[in-house]
């Protein structure tokens, strides 16, 4: 009986030792797989590192050539105090502005769309004179008969300007005097219906300048136009059907000082 114990005693003691080695964990095989995984993820976090690193000198590349793409501004264009053009576009590039070509066309020679086409078969832009004086006759063609006081006038300058603005065609006069007229008459015999122009005074002109333009048509008053140094010109077109003498009488009215006032008559046109 005391073997029969024995026995079993000493077969529950193998079985107990079999069945803890049986569960006992393989810590090499662990730390090995552990080593493999840690190992992987050191090479993915490498990898991503490098990524890191590779869009972060692409987003600085593309923030330096951001830097140094043209920008668009639009700035008004003021001169003496006085708004000349409102948002004028310009594009900012390296340190110098460049002007959109139709911002050039339409502040510098104060037209609007209407006064200017681009013919792409010809490849000109055509620019009131180009195309209107087909239809009409410039007024600057004409023999003119003077009247009155003057420093100077004439015809056709290309040194007057108007808010830095020339005219293709103009007549000038000058005088230093206020209250001075001076006058100009021509016989257009009742060959046209409509005279158009532009009625400014020069950028030449004392500070202060102050005018007038009247129209005549056969000494009879059709058109007044009060101009404003600094200021837009001031677009006339009067009717001119069977008039035979046509008169533009200038008038310096006011300025601040006893310098000149030249009052300039823009692209003066008679329409049949």
């Amino acid at each position: 009986m005391k073997k029969y114990m024995f026995l079993v005693s000493t077969l529950f003691l193998l079985v107990s030792v079999y069945g803890l080695a049986s569960t006992k964990p393989d810590y090499r095989q662990l730390y090995e797989n552990l080593l493999k995984q840690y190992n992987n993820l050191k090479s993915e976090n490498a990898n991503l590192k490098k990524q890191i690193s590779s869009l972060q000198s692409q987003v600085k590349l593309l923030n330096q050539k951001l830097a140094n793409m043209p920008k668009e501004y639009e700035y008004d264009l003021v001169k003496d105090d006085i708004t000349i053009s409102e948002k004028l576009p310009f594009l900012s590039y390296k340190g110098r502005r460049y002007v959109h070509f139709e911002s050039i066309i339409t502040t510098f020679l104060n037209i609007t769309k209407k006064d200017y086409v681009f013919d792409d078969k010809s490849k000109q832009v055509k620019i009131m004179s180009s195309f209107k004086k087909k239809e009409g006759t410039w007024l600057t063609d004409l023999s003119a008969s003077p009247i009155g006081m003057y420093t100077s006038f004439g015809f056709n300058d290309e040194n007057i300007t108007v808010n830095y603005q020339k005219f293709f065609k103009n007549i000038w006069w000058k005088h230093w005097t206020n209250g001075a007229k001076f006058s100009l008459s021509y016989k257009i015999d009742g060959k046209f219906k409509k005279f158009s122009c532009w009625l400014v005074i020069a950028d030449c002109s004392t500070s202060g300048s102050k005018g007038v333009v009247r129209i005549f048509g056969d000494d009879r008053l059709i058109g007044e136009y009060k101009i404003e140094l600094n200021k837009k010109p001031v677009y006339a077109e009067v009717t001119v059907e069977n008039v035979n003498t046509l008169t533009l009488q200038f008038e310096r009215i006011t300025a601040n000082d006893m310098g000149d006032t030249c009052i300039c008559v823009g692209d003066p046109l008679l329409l049949p």
